[in-house]
């Protein structure tokens, strides 16, 4: 029998399809195909599981390693500079991505459940990815993502079972094709220890802390590439998520960063630094006119390393406090279970990213003068 979160996801999809304006024959049909799902069809996908890997850091002289129930990161050689190294990240996902034509002969039904939890696996494909790359970010203020890796590898795997080798995209056409071996890298600098300790405390499957690190690897790969005022905007953004963060989960109606900077104990010098950062967003956000242009890097370049180390402090603090009050808790047994309790969750997560605002037919400035 379904519980009460499942019954909550199969309440808000319904809803989204009627809004949607799907047939009236696909909204009948809808509640008993998704109960079905979770007593037939996720289970029995329970045995397998997806394996995908990708190149979050190329052509770099870091040597890397991790090994985590969900996530693997590895060193191999670079394919055309055997002086350089490329950093691969692995995760385990569910076996949800494709195979769902078959589930139902509606096909209706199936193209909705199969863009749903495709949508869904590529969330917690990502999440996966993430807690590993902005792990990397922090230690080693290098930006790494997986959206531009050259290549990418992907196959099902028995669950729980040992981590797979796949082939580099550019040797899967020879015969002796060679494959990734992670070797562990020894954890003897501290650098390596604290992204090993970084990797494994994140949880990028909650929405606020997913975004939290998008904002900062963002920010960083910015000011990498000398965009230091969009560096500014996107850090102030994390911060911002990091008080919605505070505000949701204790849903309280003060000030939002003033009860942030209570509840993650922040000390007067973070607090200042994190003023002057949403100070400096706001002075050349609201007046792009003020912005410095070529001299900004030279006026404030040492403020906003100071930006990015306090941060680094919301980072750490936000974790904590998702700890303590975690909604979205990871898989600790079969991917069918997980789905069950956090189904209402996801569906908010799927659905809300789908979810465009419409444009406006008429220009803007028509619809000022009416």
């Amino acid at each position: 029998m379904a519980t009460q979160p499942f019954e909550r996801f199969i309440s808000d999809f319904c809803q989204w399809a009627q809004s949607a304006e799907l047939p009236a024959r696909f909204l009948g049909k809808l509640p008993r195909v998704l109960r079905l799902l979770l007593d037939e069809e996720l289970p029995r996908r329970d045995s397998y599981e997806r394996q995908v890997f990708r190149p979050v850091l190329e052509g770099t002289s870091l040597q890397l390693g991790l090994l985590a129930d969900l996530s693997v990161v590895g060193t191999v050689s670079n394919c055309t500079d055997h002086g350089l190294f490329d950093i691969v990240a692995g995760a385990r996902v569910p076996d949800w991505r494709t195979g769902w034509s078959s589930f139902a002969r509606d096909e209706s039904i199936s193209d909705v459940v199969s863009y749903y939890f495709d949508r869904l696996w590529l969330y917690i494909t990502r999440s996966a990815m993430l807690n590993c790359t902005a792990a990397i970010s922090m230690a080693y203020a290098v930006d790494c993502t997986f959206q531009y890796g050259s290549w990418r590898n992907e196959f099902v795997a028995p669950r729980g079972g040992a981590w797979g080798r796949p082939l580099h995209a550019w040797s899967s056409d020879r015969a002796d094709s060679a494959v990734l071996d992670f070797r562990p890298v020894a954890r003897t600098s501290p650098r390596q220890r604290y992204f090993t300790t970084v990797a494994t405390q994140l949880n990028a499957l909650d929405p606020h802390l997913h975004r939290i690190l998008y904002c900062y690897v963002r920010a960083l790969r910015l000011r990498n590439e000398e965009f230091w005022e969009d560096c500014v905007s996107s850090l102030d953004a994390a911060v911002r998520i990091a008080a919605d963060l505070v505000a949701t989960r204790t849903r309280t109606g003060q000030n939002r960063y003033q009860t942030m900077v209570e509840a993650f104990g922040l000390n007067s010098a973070t607090d200042a630094t994190l003023g002057q950062l949403r100070a400096l967003r706001n002075y050349f956000g609201a007046h792009p006119g003020e912005a410095g242009f070529w001299d900004f890097p030279d006026d404030r370049a040492d403020d906003v390393i100071a930006m990015f180390a306090a941060v680094q402090q919301i980072i750490w603090a936000s974790v904590r406090f998702e700890t303590a009050h975690r909604r979205l808790h990871l898989p600790a047994g079969d991917w069918s279970s997980w789905f069950r309790q956090h189904a209402y969750l996801l569906n908010n997560i799927v659905w809300r990213r789908l979810t465009i605002p419409r444009s406006d037919t008429a220009p803007l400035s028509r619809q000022r003068a009416t």
